[in-house]
């Protein structure tokens, strides 16, 4: 618990400590609770982009259709959530285990230091997305803050929304104690521990972009 606390504030030493005992349980039971409070929190709004994306073919027996339907989910949907968040963890640490083995680590790495790392530096997102929610209360589905997204508002397309919303400063500094993390574990360089993180963010961030992109677009044709 200790980490998950200092890792904020004091990440380098946080980091030390992960790598001597890399325990991540604590750390995810927590993260995965507030992330369940939080999409249920979330979920009417979530409900009402769902309908707005609808296509202009959509009846309003679909509409309603799809808000009971919707509505019958948020239970299925925080029940799985912390088994999908510890696939994609564990998917994201994976990736990032594979590339620093790939460039050379200067000691022996365990896949289990670089899920404690994940674990704990996913932190840093959940706080920025409930901080989103302060900032945004009453106004629809919040974002990060300071995203390109709120700047931009480019509400025509969903996958773009999404690329810019993943370019906020929260995003930056998840990177960074990643690199951090990488640089700590492996005894990279900044340089060559920045370029594992930022690749393996990448590399997720389309993956996941184009999951979301192929259901948006499945979705789509099922209406």
């Amino acid at each position: 618990m200790v980490p998950l606390i200092s890792i904020l504030h004091r990440p380098a030493y946080a980091i030390e400590q992960l790598k001597i005992r890399p325990q991540w349980l604590i750390a995810f039971l927590v993260l995965a609770a507030l992330s369940v409070l939080r999409l249920v929190y979330d979920y009417p709004a979530i409900v009402a982009a769902a309908l707005e994306h609808l296509p202009p073919s959509a009846t309003a027996a679909d509409k309603l259709l799809m808000k009971e339907h919707l509505a019958v989910d948020l239970y299925a949907r925080s029940v799985f959530l912390p088994i999908r968040l510890l696939a994609g963890w564990s998917v994201f640490a994976l990736l990032l285990y594979e590339l620093s083995s790939w460039v050379g680590s200067a000691e022996p790495v365990r896949f289990r230091q670089m899920f404690a790392l994940e674990v704990h530096a996913e932190s840093v997102l959940l706080l920025g997305g409930c901080l989103g929610i302060v900032l945004h209360h009453g106004s629809g589905l919040p974002g990060m803050p300071l995203s390109a997204a709120s700047f931009f508002h480019p509400q025509s397309d969903i996958v773009m929304s999404s690329i810019l919303d993943a370019l906020n400063p929260f995003t930056a500094w998840y990177v960074a104690l990643l690199g951090l993390g990488v640089k700590i574990i492996c005894r990279f360089s900044v340089l060559k521990a920045t370029a594992v993180a930022v690749t393996a963010w990448i590399v997720m961030l389309i993956w996941n972009l184009a999951i979301f992109k192929y259901l948006a677009e499945s979705f789509h044709l099922m209406v």
